[in-house]
């Protein structure tokens, strides 16, 4: 397998796992749970190498709940907007 080949089996492979991950914390939003609930209660400890984000370390931690907290802020505005615009073509 030549580099270009290896880069996009790379890319399909992160493409994949973005899809999977995306379904896994769409599944467990619905359920009620924030991704600080889920890394705690099932005892998961998530280190991500290039954005230097470690879980078990305090300040990974910090960072992670920061992460979560805008994540959740977007995902909350977004649906407010799109409320806002559905009720704005009723009207």
């Amino acid at each position: 397998m030549n580099k270009e080949e290896k880069k996009n089996r790379t890319i399909q492979q992160n493409r994949a796992l973005h899809l999977y991950l995306t379904w896994v914390s769409t599944a467990l939003n619905e359920a009620g749970l924030t991704p600080e609930e889920v890394l705690k209660n099932f005892k998961i400890e998530l280190v991500i190498i290039k954005q230097n984000i470690d879980t078990t370390s305090p300040f990974g931690k910090a960072v992670f709940t920061i992460l979560a907290a805008l994540a959740e802020f977007e995902r909350e505005m977004t649906a407010q907007r799109t409320a806002e615009n559905m009720l704005a073509h009723l009207i």
